[in-house]
């Protein structure tokens, strides 16, 4: 085994780690509704929500370069370039989020200063982490790019899946840039917030699970690369092509001009196109290999995370994203509900999958697969289950 696939199998730890704590933060923070008075005086609803949407977010960067360490020395053939910083920058990581944890907890909110937007709290959601952490995760990510970019060119190769990896990590570290400025002009900071915000989750973060799926079929399927980097490719200009002027329907209500209610509302209602095509790509494959795997527990979960971006981002999302829908439906459990099966569609269930090919969670993975009764699977696993319907 690489250095670079042991150093995965620790983010991958620290993932399911934050997992579970996103998990608990987030069943308090819903308690606090039919509570409100639940850890009166100990710790906020505001907080609960914050340490829930923070550890959401990095669970997943952690998963997402747990994929990519585990990934890349097999598909360039050698080790990881820079392993050794790597290394030493995934205890900094577990231990910086440990600190802004502490902080969050305990101190919980500061004055209206520097000081307070350097040690304690943002205040920009999703974003709420001091600077101090911002500027870490911005060292950990431009290490994180080095080690695959780095890896390439000692390799003395690419391949198609790793040079789209490599184009998509500069954008996914610039617009996180946006994390830092503190404009007061509310309508601004919106405006430019969303830059980082769904171009993370629409844009950047899409091609890179897409990457990791990509590499994730050749192992699982022995799917040819062939077909794999032409999906690749096609679900990359249809984010590219919906995800960024779709950005507009964050827009309709935050005091911009007009004319974003038609871009936004257009380019919106085009964006399930690329999660249909990965929704294709995944029964394609798996219905030509006849589901032809020594790991079908991860084959499951991958096929779940298809369907669920599809629906939970693709369904959900287009059901409120034109402005004459979303004016009734913006800020209601419509909205919840899209971002959280977005979210678990999307992403979370493609780390679970990647999870599951690691081999010493593969006997977990499979317990928790097939442990529950054939009458609570949900129908959509039942085809992964069984075969597909034809």
């Amino acid at each position: 085994m690489y250095r670079s696939q042991t150093l995965a199998l620790k983010y991958f730890a620290a993932a399911m780690t934050l997992f579970g704590v996103m998990t608990i933060s987030g069943l308090a923070a819903a308690y606090y509704y039919i509570n409100p008075d639940f850890l009166f005086g100990i710790l906020p609803f505001n907080i609960a929500k914050i340490i829930h949407i923070n550890t959401l977010v990095i669970w997943l960067l952690m998963g997402f370069m747990g994929s990519i360490y585990w990934f890349l020395p097999g598909e360039l053939d050698r080790e990881t370039a820079g392993i050794w910083a790597a290394e030493a920058l995934f205890y900094v990581f577990c231990a910086a989020v440990a600190v802004v944890a502490v902080v969050f907890i305990f101190v919980q909110y500061g004055g209206s200063n520097e000081m307070a937007l350097w040690f304690i709290n943002q205040g920009r959601k999703y974003v709420e982490a001091p600077r101090w952490a911002a500027v870490g995760i911005v060292v950990i990510m431009v290490v994180f790019a080095y080690n695959v970019f780095g890896t390439a060119i000692a390799a003395r190769k690419t391949t198609g899946i790793i040079t789209v990896l490599i184009i998509d990590l500069i954008p996914l570290i610039l617009l996180y840039l946006i994390a830092f400025p503190a404009i007061t002009n509310i309508s601004a900071d919106l405006f430019w917030w969303w830059w980082l915000v769904h171009l993370w989750v629409e844009a950047t973060w899409e091609v890179l699970i897409g990457c990791i799926m990509a590499l994730a079929l050749m192992q699982l399927l022995g799917t040819s690369r062939r077909i794999v980097e032409a999906w690749l490719y096609i679900e990359v200009a249809l984010v590219l092509g919906t995800g960024i002027l779709g950005l507009g329907h964050h827009y309709f209500w935050i005091g911009t001009p007009g004319y974003w209610l038609a871009i936004g509302g257009f380019f919106s209602a085009l964006e399930p196109l690329p999660l249909l095509g990965m929704v294709v790509h995944a029964v394609y494959d798996a219905g030509a290999q006849h589901m032809k795997t020594t790991n079908r527990p991860a084959l499951y979960w991958m096929m779940a995370e298809a369907f669920g971006n599809f629906i939970g981002a693709g369904v959900w999302g287009f059901m409120i994203t034109l402005p004459q829908v979303n004016l009734y439906a913006h800020g209601t459990q419509w909205t919840v509900s899209h971002g959280h099966f977005a979210f678990w569609g999307a992403y979370a269930c493609g780390i679970i999958s990647d999870c599951c090919e690691m081999p010493s969670a593969a006997p977990i993975c499979a317990q928790l697969t097939l442990a529950r009764p054939r009458e609570f699977v949900h129908p959509l696993e039942l085809i992964a289950l069984d075969g597909l319907p034809y």
